[in-house]
């Protein structure tokens, strides 16, 4: 299974057919509990996240799905540990920065 440090691969894409939107998962399973590890962990999402966009405005999901097209996308990350503030703030801010590529960005802890 790909996760956050594999940047060539989505680690997961589901259509969400309530309303035809193409969900591009993330596994996160790096950990949050010290500065060293925060700074690390928030390059290497911004890194990831950034891959998925290009995913997406290249239409490189159209090898998955040829014959569908999308009008929007989200983006879900899946964290195994607890995300501080920092990570949280990085969140919103990335919301924020997709809102105009029509991408949604959501997070939550499994």
């Amino acid at each position: 299974m790909s996760n956050v440090l594999d940047f060539g691969k989505v680690d997961g894409i589901v259509v969400d057919k309530s309303d035809n939107t193409l969900v591009l998962l993330v596994i996160d399973q790096l950990p949050w509990d010290s500065a060293r590890h925060e700074y690390e962990h928030l390059l290497l999402l911004e890194k990831k996240l950034n891959a998925y966009v290009v995913f997406i405005q290249k239409g490189l999901y159209k090898k998955t799905y040829p014959a569908r097209e999308f009008e929007k996308f989200r983006i879900e990350v899946s964290l195994k540990n607890v995300c501080t503030s920092k990570g949280k703030e990085f969140f919103a801010r990335a919301s924020k920065k997709l809102e105009p590529l029509n991408i949604d960005l959501k997070y939550k802890q499994y």
